[in-house]
């Protein structure tokens, strides 16, 4: 191979690698600290019903829990109230109300707070109540009836439950520097661990070689 291909390669890759960083620092505001999305039970939430999940954050600066809830036909119309705390402590951190008219038949639902900055490797609880809601018009969340996720558990009505909800955490990721430094680490440690990604990136490396050959 002659050291203009090489260089053709190595261009792209180099491009390739700018593009992925550019977007990382300028078109991410939050990323996924957790994600468990297996499940598709509903449970009802009115009265006195509650439903939360127990889970630990691997990263600082926690601000967004996303749950997937379902609104039937649209016919509720209630306060439903989000609750964040930390474990073993009976104050609420963060609370957020919504009604039931934003949430859709179904639809994802997006609880956003003030980043907790040194929520990393701490166990918190969150858990959603709509006591004027009736089992007519509850709204319901998505769960999985198997305990999928090791750090964490279903909570209903404060007592533990088998199985977990649907949910998935983010993290504000703070400066640019930071946001550069967990992308390349991300990367790196995929390459080493994920062999769909080794795959992909190796399928990546052999079109840009071959699309190199015929310009």
């Amino acid at each position: 191979m002659n050291k203009k291909v090489w260089l053709k390669v190595i261009l792209i890759l180099v491009t390739a690698l700018l593009v992925v960083l550019l977007f990382s620092v300028f078109g991410i505001r939050k990323r996924v600290d957790i994600a468990q999305t297996s499940g598709d039970y509903l449970y009802q939430i009115y009265e006195d019903r509650k439903v939360g999940q127990t889970f630990v954050a691997n990263k600082d600066n926690l601000n967004i829990i996303v749950l997937d809830l379902r609104n039937a036909m649209l016919k509720n119309e209630q306060p439903i109230v989000f609750h964040l705390r930390e474990m073993g402590t009976d104050r609420d951190l963060r609370e957020i109300q919504i009604s039931g008219l934003n949430v859709g038949d179904p639809g994802s639902v997006r609880f956003q707070f003030e980043p907790i900055s040194d929520s990393a490797g701490k166990s918190y609880y969150f858990y959603l109540e709509s006591p004027s809601s009736t089992v007519f018009d509850a709204v319901e969340i998505f769960h999985s009836p198997k305990d999928v996720y090791s750090e964490g558990e279903m909570i209903l009505n404060d007592k533990s439950a088998v199985g977990e909800l649907r949910f998935v955490s983010y993290y504000y990721p703070g400066s640019k520097k930071n946001v550069i430094r967990e992308t390349i680490k991300d990367f790196t440690s995929r390459l080493f661990t994920d062999k769909g990604f080794i795959i992909s990136y190796l399928f990546l490396l052999f079109l840009t070689f071959s699309l190199s050959l015929v310009i």
